[in-house]
């Protein structure tokens, strides 16, 4: 049945298997000492949406705060650094905590100093979660905010390439995109 469901897609399997047993769908039995479930109800759960849609729905179930953080990370694309990640801990407190919660729960990963999720369809789903006024506000908010700390990082700096505005130079084209829209 999960591999029908989920065309033998290893990411999409592990969401739907547990997503059924978030909702209690599928569940571990003390009676016959198995797993049980009804037959009937899986077969007629849509899986159309695909995986992002699945891993989507399960994102709505996280604290607004959570998923507030899962949304700042998209906005960078499908990884960033750690440094960086210091730097919005002012923005929204708890990033990198968080950041750390959601690596043990398999949605994002770390290779060295880099953040990652773990699939670019979960980054894609976290981000089209946002209306487009959301994104572009948020774009906003995290690029003035990141444009204020390169000014007083910058100014205490002796070497240009090292500072915040050389690292991250897509912040300040994004900063005047957005404040050209």
């Amino acid at each position: 049945v999960v591999h029908k469901k989920t065309s033998g897609h290893a990411l999409f399997a592990v969401e739907l298997l547990n997503s059924l047993v978030r909702s209690s769908t599928v569940a571990y039995s003390t009676q016959i000492r198995r797993y049980a479930w009804d037959q009937d109800t899986i077969n007629i759960i849509q899986t159309g949406a695909g995986v992002a849609g699945l891993i989507a729905s399960n994102l709505k179930s996280l604290p607004p705060s959570q998923r507030r953080v899962l949304q700042i990370l998209s906005c960078f694309g499908i990884q960033t650094d750690t440094t960086l990640l210091q730097y919005l801990e002012n923005f929204q407190n708890g990033i990198v905590c968080s950041t750390d919660d959601f690596i043990e729960q398999g949605i994002l990963d770390r290779a060295g100093p880099i953040v990652i999720f773990t699939h670019d369809l979960i980054q894609q789903a976290v981000y089209e979660s946002m209306s487009l006024n959301e994104r572009k506000s948020l774009h906003l908010d995290i690029g003035q905010f990141l444009g204020e700390r390169a000014n007083i990082d910058d100014s205490a700096t002796s070497d240009p390439e090292t500072s915040p505005s050389a690292r991250y130079p897509g912040v300040v084209f994004d900063l005047h995109r957005m404040r050209s829209d």
